[in-house]
């Protein structure tokens, strides 16, 4: 089953967060805490589970260009010119992040299961692309990212890229 978890619920990704990330369960607490309350991850987590079991996940944070002024400068420059007959106080979209499929169900699809559901959910909302930072850009090329832009220094810190992942990548809903 695919769907949104609780925030209350948000604890029980950290085993799959570690395993993918590598992290240390000190450092997932405070990122996205026990009760979805953590000191810096503000959105919600996108699962796909089976028998009670996350399999896989997606964190979804919700943007526009007035809550994040420093991503929204890049996003401004660089993917507006993109879209037709767009204000940009209306802009919609979502940043997608800690994408993560348990090492020995890799394979089966569950990723792109969960990025449909999250991609589809965002449409219904309006949002008018989503975008990621991808440590490896062949991965989600064939899911439709496939137009890259640069980020700033300020972007890269504000969206905990990691070192060297220097281009948001986007699909257009």
């Amino acid at each position: 089953m695919v769907r949104f978890l609780p925030s209350e619920e948000y604890g029980r990704t950290l085993p799959l967060f570690t395993e993918c990330f590598g992290e240390d369960e000190a450092f997932c607490r405070r990122y996205y805490g026990e009760q979805g309350q953590g000191d810096i991850y503000r959105g919600r987590v996108a699962v796909l589970e089976e028998d009670g079991e996350i399999l896989s996940m997606v964190h979804v944070k919700d943007m526009t260009l007035r809550t994040s002024a420093v991503v929204a400068a890049d996003v401004e420059k660089y993917v507006l010119p993109r879209l037709t007959d767009t204000k940009p106080e209306e802009v919609c979209f979502a940043y997608l992040l800690c994408i993560g499929t348990a090492v020995n169900h890799r394979g089966r699809g569950y990723m792109d299961e969960v990025l449909a559901f999250v991609e589809n959910e965002l449409r219904q909302n309006g949002c008018q692309f989503s975008f990621l930072v991808a440590v490896d850009k062949a991965i989600y090329k064939p899911r439709g990212y496939e137009y890259y832009f640069p980020l700033s220094a300020e972007s890269q810190e504000q969206l905990y890229a990691d070192e060297g992942l220097t281009e948001g990548t986007v699909k257009f809903l």
